[in-house]
């Protein structure tokens, strides 16, 4: 990265990105929506932090610029137009904007999200590696979510609110939302057991792995199952067709997910909620 003094301005330039992946651990009881209030300004205030830094670097080193021909660009470039275009022409600018007090979020929202791909774009484009840190990162904060609704679902703590029990909701409040938010690092946390080169972290991985599962149950949305069994599906199949050489150990593993997934499924479709 240059001079030793931009070497640590990157390294705090990482530091505040990752910082914001604790967002989820939020939660400002004081605010009107506890929920949802402290997440939008811990994340919205970081980015904006971080926004002078991502300048610099953007002006100082021309190799961590995006690329114009980067597909997924584009289509973010589009979406983030077509947002901005239905904000002007909707019936209340202001709420398109802003968002209401049940669901932050509105353009405001996406500029913020937009411009964090934009972060981490940069970062990982400087430093590949750093990646493969910031999954963990993403893993182990699903995974201290998980633990608080594990033991909410257990009786050992009680939830912020009541009205969803029996159904865990954690600290983001919503059943739904909670399922939701857990299967990505679902499948992250499979993606670190399979490519894990110590112990630990295959063991680390594999407990993360089911401490996830197991709250998405205790969340009881079909929902989610529903998404996670095409999901392992999808990804199933793409290895068989696009993988080299196959590991046999690795397809069996994704078959008795599906099994495990379908089971799990069947429950909730009986018991469970959407």
């Amino acid at each position: 990265m240059g001079h030793m003094k931009h070497k640590y301005l990157f390294l705090v330039y990482a530091l505040l990105i990752g910082a914001t992946l604790l967002t989820p651990l939020v939660f400002w009881q004081g605010l009107f929506s506890p929920f949802q209030s402290g997440k939008f300004f811990f994340f919205c205030g970081l980015i904006e932090l971080i926004f002078p830094l991502y300048l610099f670097f953007l002006i100082r080193y021309k190799n961590l610029r995006p690329s114009k021909s980067q597909l997924l660009l584009l289509f973010l470039c589009g979406f983030v137009l077509v947002q901005i275009i239905s904000t002007v022409l909707g019936e209340n600018i202001f709420h398109s904007f802003w968002g209401r007090t049940q669901r932050l979020g509105g353009l405001f929202l996406y500029l913020h999200f937009t411009t964090f791909f934009f972060y981490l774009l940069l970062l990982f484009q400087a430093k590949r590696e750093w990646m493969n840190r910031f999954i963990e990162l993403v893993v182990l904060v699903a995974s201290l979510i998980s633990i608080h609704a594990i033991l909410e679902g257990a009786g050992v703590i009680l939830p912020f609110d009541v009205a969803y029990m029996p159904r865990v909701i954690g600290l983001v409040g919503n059943p739904v939302l909670l399922a939701g938010y857990l299967t990505i690092p679902l499948f992250l946390s499979g993606y670190l057991f399979v490519n894990a080169q110590v112990r630990w972290k295959l063991i680390a991985s594999l407990i993360a792995f089911w401490l996830i599962l197991i709250t998405i149950i205790l969340t009881g949305t079909r929902g989610a199952f529903v998404g996670i069994g095409f999901g392992v599906l999808i990804s199933a199949v793409s290895y068989l067709l696009l993988s080299k050489k196959i590991d046999w150990k690795k397809v069996g593993i994704g078959a008795a997910l599906l099994v495990l997934i379908g089971g799990g499924a069947f429950a909730l479709m009986r018991y469970g909620s959407p």
